[in-house]
């Protein structure tokens, strides 16, 4: 029954979130909507962040899931958009309503966790240092996150998906060309 009443609130509030704003949606609203009482709200939240924070760790964890290996960044950037436009409004009304570093810092691990994979994947057979990877991991990660913020902070109106498979298009090699570089660089040579 708890893992039930737990699951209805999350359900419930997702629900009220695809059709207003957060500004409009109080614990009042999704207990009513959810059929409960607010003790039982507060016995599994201490208020609506801590429940926004638990939902947006939970959709990480789906990615971390779905998605155990990346293979380009392309892979990755096309992955996180196409969540971001299939939750769109949801998306829009936690961003513009939350502390964002509440948000930022979830879209940062989800970052993390993509490029630390695409790493992973595409850097293997590659002689890298551990330091030359986490500099190449620092790089991509604040790029997918400064790609992502931006499109965000900008209301997500423009079509991301053309502008980013472009982006991808002139980027095409780069990453690789770094790990050559790296694996030049320990032998002695300089490109």
């Amino acid at each position: 029954m708890a893992t039930f009443t737990k699951q209805a609130i999350k359900f419930t509030f997702l629900k009220l979130l695809r059709e207003k704003p957060l500004n409009q949606i109080s614990v009042k609203t999704i207990v009513e909507n959810c059929g409960i009482n607010r003790k039982s709200f507060y016995y599994y939240y201490q208020d609506l962040p801590d429940l926004i924070d638990e939902i947006i760790s939970e959709q990480v964890n789906i990615l971390v899931t779905n998605y155990p290996k990346f293979s380009s960044t392309e892979e990755c950037l096309e992955v996180a958009l196409r969540y971001l436009l299939d939750n769109k409004t949801l998306i829009q009304h936690i961003y513009k309503a939350v502390d964002r570093n509440l948000f930022e810092e979830n879209l940062l691990k989800a970052c993390d966790y993509m490029v630390r994979s695409l790493m992973d994947n595409v850097g293997e057979g590659w002689s890298l240092s551990h330091a030359d990877k986490e500099t190449l991991i620092t790089l991509y990660r604040a790029t997918f996150f400064g790609l992502i913020s931006d499109w965000l902070m900008r209301g997500m109106k423009e079509d991301v998906l053309e502008s980013f498979h472009r982006m991808c298009h002139l980027r095409q090699g780069m990453l690789e060309e770094m790990l050559a570089r790296c694996g030049n660089e320990e032998e002695g040579a300089v490109l």
